[in-house]
């Protein structure tokens, strides 16, 4: 009896061990910030731990094309920049909803323009002139400049 009081004590102690060990290691490396598929985002805008839900974090970052589909991502604004007569970043994968803010930089005008279809179709952007587009399809949209027509990008919306 005695015997089996201390086993059930020790694998008792080694699953609290190592239930610890387990929790810890989602926060390891990331600033003690749980992210991606481990967290929900609450409604006052925080996020807390599915692994631990008594854990809040102010500042977790949702990870873009995470697999878990039953968490939503806020849609975000993302830049492309158009300088040195290309587009940088010359690829992009986004979410659903996220929109695309192009900015030509260059002292040559530039445009954003589907190569099939109409999805974008920028007017001629002058310096410092923006062009947005919100994505609401899941798809792949490739794009080129008009006047330039090596100029060329690659939206993926899945």
């Amino acid at each position: 009896m005695k015997t089996g009081l201390i086993i059930g004590l020790v694998i008792l102690a080694l699953v609290v061990v190592g239930a610890f060990f387990y929790l810890n290691s989602y926060n390891s490396g990331n600033g003690g910030v749980v992210c991606a598929q481990d967290v929900q985002q609450c409604p006052d805008g925080s996020y807390v731990s599915r692994v631990a839900p008594s854990c809040k974090f102010a500042d977790c970052p949702v990870i873009s094309g995470s697999n878990n589909s039953s968490q939503q991502a806020s849609p975000e604004t993302l830049n492309i920049e158009i300088s040195d007569f290309a587009f940088k970043q010359s690829q992009l994968t986004i979410n659903i909803g996220d929109t695309v803010i192009w900015t030509n930089k260059d002292s040559a005008s530039h445009t954003v323009t589907s190569d099939s279809g109409s999805e974008l179709n920028s007017p001629s952007l002058s310096r410092n002139q923006m062009y947005s587009h919100t994505f609401n399809q899941a798809g792949t949209f490739e794009y080129h400049c008009k006047p330039h027509s090596y100029m060329e990008g690659k939206i993926i919306v899945g």
